[in-house]
């Protein structure tokens, strides 16, 4: 697990923050797979295989910036990423309109690969949806990398807290899927996460939807809600949800569990994200806080008095 967290002002905010990015995926044991350049933007597309992460599959992380490495850096998942031709393969994509998914890997496109800024979130619908967001003024960063996600939170919006990577299926769903499982999501999390988005109020996509036939288009079954099931006083008591990885230490934290809208024929959670948790705050808790957690220091997002008293924490190292 690596961490990192600073200031920066500078004219060039995405490339110097990638700079910082990059070598902490090096640290962490990510190769780089490919770099690709479209138009007015870079895109190069990392690998965190098999053998460092905790599912045990492949898997493909494309940071985009502008060229001349101004604006914000874009991060989108991918399930397979070929060096040889460009393209992308069972990326998160926005549903516009009904469709039918794959029948194999239960995924938009299936075995079908696409160029980088085609059919992927950030074009189909979702530009705001997928970034570390910068500025050329002075910001504050706070970044949390291991083989399996990437946890990243700014002071430009300091309430929520973005997440791109792999996601813990519980048995149930697992089990469900068998052998079409590939748990790779993006996600928002925190009171900002709607705000956010465009062409929509999802909260969370994943690259495949297991097992599952259809798709229509807006905010179902492709898109998932986050803590949908979970309430203030739940929260408050300590409550778990069913499945959940309990959070244990001095505060109570409660998973971040991915509850689908409407998901025929499973119908449940999914699973939930690795490292990161709500927790019941105080108004005076601010981005950049840290507490600790069975020995381990995590960072905090700024209090949030709707849904909540609360914030977003995730682990830091």
């Amino acid at each position: 697990m690596s961490y990192i967290t600073g200031t920066l002002t500078t004219a060039t905010p995405a490339g110097d923050l990638y700079t910082l990015i990059a070598a902490e995926l090096t640290a962490t044991g990510w190769t780089l797979h490919d770099t690709v350049v479209i138009g007015g933007r870079t895109h190069r597309v990392w690998k965190s295989a098999a053998a460092g992460n905790v599912a045990g599959l492949d898997w493909y992380l494309d940071v985009a910036i502008a060229t001349g490495n101004t604006g914000h850096i874009w991060l989108l998942p991918f399930e397979f990423f070929d060096s040889a031709t460009d393209l992308g393969y069972r990326g998160p994509s926005y549903v516009t309109s009904s469709i039918t998914l794959d029948a194999t890997t239960f995924s938009r496109y299936g075995a079908t690969g696409y160029a980088l800024e085609t059919n992927w979130a950030p074009v189909a619908g979702h530009t705001g949806f997928n970034k570390i967001t910068t500025a050329t003024t002075s910001f504050g960063y706070w970044i949390s990398i291991t083989r399996n996600r990437v946890i990243a939170l700014t002071s430009l919006i300091p309430s929520s807290v973005f997440y791109v990577g792999l996601y813990e299926s519980y048995a149930p769903s697992a089990a469900f899927a068998g052998a079409a499982n590939f748990p790779l999501i993006i996600a928002t999390v925190g009171p900002d996460a709607n705000s956010s988005t465009s062409g929509g109020t999802a909260a969370a996509i994943m690259t495949r939807y297991p097992r599952i036939s259809s798709a229509t288009g807006g905010t179902s079954d492709m898109v998932l809600t986050l803590n949908g099931s979970l309430n203030f006083d739940e929260m408050r008591t300590g409550a778990v949800p069913a499945g959940a990885t309990p959070i244990t230490g001095r505060f109570e934290a409660i998973p971040v569990t991915l509850v689908p809208i409407a998901t025929s024929p499973y119908f449940g959670t999914w699973g939930q994200l690795y490292d990161i948790a709500f927790i019941a705050a105080q108004a005076t808790v601010v981005r950049g806080d840290t507490m600790t957690i069975d020995g381990n220091p995590w960072v905090l997002a700024t209090y949030s008095a709707s849904p909540g008293p609360l914030a977003v924490t995730f682990r830091a190292a």
